[in-house]
């Protein structure tokens, strides 16, 4: 499955847990999306994908482990600005990408 796919399935874990957590207080939707991302990471991620996740202070010894090269694992994000500026810069790229793939059809 690619990565829309995976994001956005509507039987997949990311809308399961969002259904199942709608009600939950805020530390147990935080878990709940650590447990996504963690089974998607544990699942093998999608080509050319690399993540970096910030799983809240108290979450962060237990995914520590899913570090690797292509995922990032941070108890929280400083300076904000810099985890900004990298998904801005992988979204110019890959937004490049789908045109130039899109001219060659």
């Amino acid at each position: 499955m690619g990565l829309f796919e995976d994001l956005y399935a509507p039987n997949n874990l990311i809308n399961q847990t969002a259904r199942e957590g709608a009600d939950m207080e805020k530390g147990s939707r935080l878990d709940s999306l650590n447990a996504v991302i963690d089974a998607w990471i544990a699942r093998g991620l999608p080509d050319r994908v690399q993540l970096i996740w910030a799983t809240g202070k108290g979450h962060f010894e237990k995914h520590a482990a899913r570090e690797s090269e292509r995922v990032r694992v941070r108890p929280y994000l400083a300076p904000i600005a810099d985890a900004y500026a990298a998904s801005d810069l992988a979204k110019a790229w890959n937004k490049d990408l789908l045109q130039q793939t899109a001219a060659t059809r």
